[in-house]
């Protein structure tokens, strides 16, 4: 396959599962033909992280999102639609 100008996207979430608060995310931004990795790799990645946090992944939910773009701010799961949603930061604006 020739080399192509396109990205992918991806990214593994644990999340609060009563709050939706993201306690750790790894996003991955492929390129071209490069290789991408797969959900369960995003998460064993994610896990490791988590476990060297000292948390226990079985007490997190997790999400995992492909083809996202995300602007430079804070973000929590929402956890009617279990998707992204850009979070308030104190005082009413973004953050």
């Amino acid at each position: 396959m020739p080399p192509t100008d396109e990205s992918t996207s991806r990214a593994f979430y644990f999340y609060d599962p009563d709050t939706g608060r993201i306690i750790h995310a790894v996003r991955e931004v492929t390129y071209g033909n490069g290789r991408v990795s797969s959900e369960a790799e995003l998460r064993e990645i994610a896990e490791g992280h988590i476990d060297r946090k000292g948390l226990d992944p079985s007490t997190l939910s997790s999400l995992f999102i492909t083809g996202q773009r995300l602007k430079p701010r804070r973000y929590k799961v929402d956890l009617a639609t279990k998707t992204l949603v850009e979070e308030e930061a104190p005082g009413g604006g973004h953050g």
